[in-house]
């Protein structure tokens, strides 16, 4: 599953990732962070798992200010 965000601001603003309030660690095998330029980041999460449900909020931030979005991840299990 992955997350999207879309930023702009000037001067560029520093892009952090959080999961329920904490910073996400990177584990390139499980969660990684990608910034694929003109403002565009992604929060990659492989092989979800039931650890991953829960609250994901991007900041991103400058001396300008500072914004953020978030969104719920929700794990639905297969009976089959």
């Amino acid at each position: 599953i992955s997350f999207s965000v879309h930023v702009r601001g000037d001067p560029n603003p520093i892009i952090s990732w959080f999961k329920d309030g904490k910073s996400i660690e990177i584990d390139e095998k499980h969660i990684s962070i990608k910034d694929e330029g003109n403002g565009r980041h992604i929060l990659m999460i492989n092989n979800v798992r039931d650890i991953d449900i829960g609250s994901y909020t991007c900041k991103a931030r400058n001396d300008a200010g500072s914004a953020e979005t978030s969104a719920k991840l929700t794990v639905i299990k297969s009976l089959i």
